[in-house]
């Protein structure tokens, strides 16, 4: 997981029953060259997040204690709520209290918590003063671990630029990422978190075409799978597309072998991104 220059926080790989989930490496890119323009975009949409206690109520509970959340979307929205309340700035402070990123972090796994420890977590926040929900989607599949997909956007404190003499700037990024959620006694918790930094420079400058081509992303990560049923050159290959709705859709390729269906989402800066893979059948 990762919001800002300090935060990498990576969980043992796992999926749903029966899907594999392929090359999904969380790595944090750069902040974005865009970002001042789009702050000029996003004022509106935003105005919630420079006065976070607006529409929001205390966090429930003592700080740290465990809440009983039966589906595993609800445990996610409950953690980005929260998270929602507070910021961690270096510059101008931190907004909010302390107590909010422990009753966060009581939503994750005993096995998590263990491997992450709450000063690591907390301090992993630092320089993010907002952060808001664009998407959460919960992947097919079934059983005591899930995957949901998330999309953020949040406002954070970057460096001096070369415009002008200012020596802390802010700026809008993007995020998206995975989160597993593992099904225990009492409810649905957060096993783990990886997000990866949205590129909205490679698209702007022609890198990359490729990752706007959802049957090329298709072909790219599932290339493997696409051999063991015989499609030869999967950039071409005849398939099929559906849209699921959430910015979500399904890529299948079929032969006389068998089928391989890809679940790829198209992100804020308009790449394709995979998320499973099922295997062939």
């Amino acid at each position: 997981m990762n919001f800002g220059p300090n935060l990498h926080m990576v969980g043992p790989t796992g999926g749903g029953e029966g899907i594999e989930v392929r090359n999904w490496t969380a790595c944090v890119g750069r902040y974005m060259g865009a970002a001042g323009l789009l702050g000029l975009f996003l004022l509106g949409p935003l105005a919630g997040l420079l006065h976070p206690g607006q529409g929001l109520g205390a966090p429930s509970g003592a700080p740290g204690q465990r809440e009983d959340l039966p589906t595993p979307l609800e445990v996610v929205q409950r953690f980005f709520d929260i998270l929602a309340r507070t910021g961690f700035t270096a510059h101008f402070g931190s907004i909010g209290s302390k107590g909010d990123y422990l009753a966060a972090y009581a939503l994750l796994s005993p096995r998590y918590q263990a491997e992450v420890p709450f000063d690591r977590f907390h301090e992993s926040f630092r320089g993010v003063a907002a952060l808001e929900v664009l998407r959460l989607v919960l992947l097919p599949g079934a059983g005591a671990r899930r995957l949901v997909f998330v999309e953020l956007r949040t406002l954070e404190e970057v460096g001096p630029g070369r415009l002008g003499p200012d020596p802390m700037r802010s700026a809008f990024l993007y995020y998206g990422g995975l989160l597993a959620v593992v099904q225990e006694e009492g409810g649905w918790r957060i096993d783990r978190l990886e997000l990866k930094a949205e590129d909205f420079i490679s698209p702007r400058g022609g890198h990359q075409p490729w990752r706007r081509d959802p049957q090329a992303v298709a072909a790219v990560v599932a290339r493997e799978a696409l051999e063991e049923i015989g499609v030869e050159d999967p950039w071409t290959h005849p398939c099929s597309l559906e849209e699921l709705g959430s910015g979500l859709v399904e890529v299948v390729f079929s032969t006389e072998k068998g089928r391989v269906a890809v679940l790829l989402v198209r992100l804020a800066n308009g790449n394709w991104w995979a998320l499973q893979v099922l295997p062939p059948g």
